[in-house]
C-alpha cells in the first residue's frame, strides 16, 4: 500500500480479470441522473437505508444479465465492499459503515472541479445527499471517507490530482483509492478526452456516528 500525505492507495486490490468481468455484467446497467454532473452516467447504487447493510442478505444491486451470470457479478462486488470497508477501518482506525455506493461511469467530456468531499469551497460544510439536516445539525457534522476503485484504463484523461499534495494520478484497473473527505484533501479529475472511465464510488461513515443519526432520526419519526 502507498500512502501520500492522508491518501491510502492500494494497487491490484482486486484483479484486472475481475475488473473486465465486472464492467462486462454491468455493462447495460448505466443511466443519466440529475444528481451527477454532465457526460457523468451513473450506474445501480446502494443509498443511506440500505448501503450500511451490505451482506450475504443484502447484496449489491443485481445487473440486467441472467442467472449464474447476474448472482456471481453481485456476489463479487458484495465481497469487494466487505473488504473495502475492512480496509478503511484497520487503516483508519475508526470502525466504518457503508453509507452510500454507486457506479459511475464518465464519457468524453465529463471533469469534476476542485472540490472537498464534505464542504463547499468556502470550508462550510454540506450534508451528504439523502441525509436529514435536522439530525446531522442535532448530532454535529462528521466528514465521511471517500474511497474509490478504478475499473477500467482504456480512456485519455480523466486523471484525479490532489492539488494540495502534487499528486495527479490516473489509477490501473483494480486499484482501490481511500481519504477523509475533509479540507485536507481538495481534489478534481480532469476531463475525459476519449473512452469511458468506470469506477465505483463509496462513502463510508464512521459506525458510531451512523447509529446516532439513525438513533436520532427515529425520535422525529
Amino acid at each position: 500500500m502507498v500512502n501520500a500525505a492522508p491518501i491510502n492507495i492500494i494497487e491490484n486490490f482486486i484483479s484486472p480479470q475481475t475488473c473486465k468481468y465486472l464492467i462486462e455484467s454491468y455493462k447495460n446497467s448505466f443511466f443519466e441522473n440529475e444528481n451527477t454532473n454532465d457526460n457523468v452516467l451513473a450506474g445501480p447504487s446502494l443509498g443511506l437505508d440500505q448501503a450500511w447493510t451490505i451482506g450475504p442478505t443484502n447484496t449489491f444491486p443485481s445487473t440486467d444479465k441472467k442467472d449464474k451470470d447476474k448472482t456471481i457479478s453481485s456476489d463479487i462486488f458484495t465481497h469487494v465492499l466487505q473488504s473495502m470497508k475492512y480496509y478503511v477501518s484497520k487503516e483508519t482506525g475508526y470502525e466504518v459503515d457503508l453509507r452510500t455506493v454507486f457506479l459511475s461511469k464518465m464519457v468524453a467530456g465529463a471533469k469534476l472541479q476542485e472540490h472537498y468531499d464534505n464542504y463547499d469551497p468556502d470550508g462550510t460544510p454540506f450534508h451528504p445527499y439523502g441525509t436529514n439536516s435536522d439530525v446531522l445539525n442535532k448530532i454535529g457534522f462528521k466528514s465521511d471517507f471517500s474511497a474509490l476503485l478504478y475499473l477500467n484504463e482504456d480512456y485519455d484523461g480523466g486523471e484525479i490530482e490532489f492539488t494540495q499534495y502534487d499528486l495527479k494520478l490516473k489509477p490501473k484497473p483494480g486499484t482501490f483509492i481511500f481519504f477523509k473527505g475533509d479540507m485536507n484533501t481538495r481534489h478534481l479529475v480532469h476531463e475525459v478526452k476519449s473512452g469511458e472511465r468506470i469506477n465505483l464510488v463509496t462513502f463510508f461513515w464512521e459506525s458510531e456516528y451512523r447509529k446516532k443519526y439513525f438513533e436520532e432520526l427515529s425520535k422525529q419519526n
